[in-house]
């Protein structure tokens, strides 16, 4: 397929050139400045005519009077985001991502600038200075979050004609990732858990015991309550709060020894949190979590310390571990994961037995490294 053939400026002066992308287009301060279709000379001289000041000055111009700018659009997305949080359909982490988004959106592509004025080669550029800072997976999140916030004004009618990112901004490729993946230790050795367990006491020994038999995260640690647990019969039954699905996993004999010690050491109700930081408070922040912090100086201190390597990461290792009792349902229904094979719209709970032969599976393979868990 031939290029179409370029076209001749209107008239001699004529400040423009018919760039290659079917743009008329100008150099202002080293960048390729676009003005509109090669078809339509006269709107595309209006609009340079209409934004050039700005653009010598080192400024983005706000396209047209009462036109949408990049910082109303940002506000007016997080405003919604905010009245999400506040009523619990989002947490207070997945907020403050896109606040974040959002400025490095602002920083990168200007607060005034219209966001009719954006074309795909914007969104290319902001892709590449992206690509420069943050690894696949942040890239790839940073990707859905941006376009998210540039839907969000369409949605809400807020600009006559949708943003068009073109065919280049879009997440890194599933390949990238799993390379990406395969670079980085996710996993504990049995030998690197039981260091764990001899390095830490009290709460947080009862939390690295829970990570690995039940795969629990920081966040679940954080909000877990005594009435999900019963040390009689040795059983946690706690819904995943990211899913709501339920679940339930058997607690191993040392992990109902920790949690009995912590118990012991305080009058405690079936509401109250089994965790509490030092000051009374939740484990279960949403920045600057204090399980991360109080990892990262237990795995110094036991010189199990990889970078990227952090408590979710027991989690990470429960699972793969689990996988080898050959039982994925069971797996599934402790890890609180939801097939969405059709066959789990008629499964309602797993076995006792089965969830006991996944938790034994892991222990017996902790044991191995480790007599703490015997």
């Amino acid at each position: 397929m031939t290029k179409p053939e370029k076209p001749r400026k209107p008239y001699k002066d004529f400040p423009l050139f018919p760039h290659e992308n079917g743009q008329w287009a100008k150099k202002i301060n080293s960048q390729f400045r676009y003005f509109g279709v090669w078809d339509d000379p006269d709107a595309a001289i209006l609009r340079y005519e209409r934004e050039r000041e700005a653009l010598y000055a080192g400024r983005e111009p706000n396209d047209l009077p009462g036109t949408l700018s990049i910082a109303d659009c940002c506000n007016h997305f997080l405003g919604r985001k905010q009245t999400a949080r506040d009523s619990g359909r989002i947490t207070d982490r997945t907020y403050q991502e896109y606040k974040q988004t959002a400025e490095t959106v602002l920083n990168n592509m200007g607060r005034t600038r219209s966001i009719e004025s954006l074309t795909p080669s914007d969104f290319l550029d902001l892709l590449t200075a992206l690509s420069k800072r943050f690894g696949p997976v942040r890239l790839a999140n940073e990707v859905t979050r941006i376009k998210a916030i540039f839907r969000h004004a369409t949605e809400y009618q807020l600009i006559e004609r949708p943003v068009v990112f073109g065919p280049d901004f879009k997440k890194p490729s599933r390949r990238e990732l799993r390379v990406s993946a395969a670079k980085q230790i996710k996993l504990f050795s049995a030998a690197e858990i039981c260091k764990l367990l001899k390095g830490s006491a009290g709460p947080f020994h009862a939390m690295v015991l829970l990570g690995i038999n039940c795969g629990l995260g920081n966040r679940e640690c954080g909000q877990l309550q005594w009435r999900h647990l019963n040390l009689v019969t040795a059983w946690l039954d706690f819904a995943r709060n990211k899913t709501g699905i339920a679940r339930r996993a058997k607690l191993w004999p040392a992990t109902v020894r920790s949690l009995k010690a912590l118990q012991a050491v305080k009058t405690t109700d079936r509401d109250d949190l089994v965790f509490e930081t030092r000051f009374g408070n939740s484990w279960a922040a949403d920045t600057h979590n204090p399980i991360s912090l109080e990892f990262r100086k237990l795995s110094n201190a036991t010189k199990t310390h990889v970078e990227g390597r952090g408590f979710y990461c027991l989690r990470h290792t429960f699972r793969t571990v689990a996988s080898g009792c050959c039982d994925k349902e069971a797996v599934d229904h402790i890890m609180g994961h939801r097939s969405e094979h059709v066959s789990s719209t008629y499964t309602h709970g797993i076995a006792d037995k089965r969830l006991e032969i996944a938790a034994s599976h892991v222990r017996r393979w902790l044991q191995k490294s480790c007599k703490l868990v015997s």
